[in-house]
């Protein structure tokens, strides 16, 4: 049986996710919507929308969150590729590995597999784009959007291929000879 995902993206503020999440912060002193609190709350509303969002079976829980901790542990691992230059991931999940099976790939074989980094560098344009639109509120980025911007414009006047760490680098960015 496929393990439920729950609601990821974005929501109204109608919807019965995001009233339920507002009631569970209006009930903490400071307003904040806390983490243990909210499943707290769901644990006290069988019948609720964000009961259904949690695994409360304890034994596959636990197993969830150990994977979740794996990855955690993957995605800070580091190595230096280039001496003198700082460190960098050693594990990336690329976009086709989140599906069914995920896992992660050797930064240094991504980086030499022209298809592979091509995804790699998408999916950080795409990761740009999200970040302006989750920070989109704070003028005192406007610099950083306005870079975005141009990276963005650039990658599609080259039809969405290429760029800085894109095919003609050698991993750690430094350019073939």
């Amino acid at each position: 049986m496929p393990e439920k995902r729950g609601l990821f993206g974005k929501f109204d503020i109608k919807h019965p996710l995001a009233q339920e999440m507002e009631q569970v912060a209006s009930a903490n002193r400071q307003k904040r919507l806390d983490p243990e609190e909210m499943v707290e709350w769901a644990r006290r509303h069988p019948q609720s929308k964000l009961h259904g969002e949690f695994n409360w079976n304890d034994s596959r829980a636990a197993q969830l969150y150990r994977i979740e901790q794996a990855r955690r542990l993957i995605q800070v691992y580091i190595e230096v590729v280039v001496p003198d230059r700082p460190p960098v991931r050693a594990w990336v999940s690329l976009p086709e590995d989140r599906g069914t099976s995920g896992g992660y790939r050797r930064m240094r074989d991504v980086m030499a597999n022209a298809v592979q980094r091509e995804h790699l560098l998408a999916d950080a344009y795409r990761e740009m784009e999200l970040f302006k639109s989750r920070y989109a509120n704070l003028d005192a980025l406007a610099n950083v959007f306005r870079a975005i911007d141009a990276a963005l414009r650039r990658r599609q006047r080259r039809g969405g291929k290429g760029g800085r760490g894109g095919a003609g680098r050698k991993p750690g960015g430094r350019k073939k000879r």
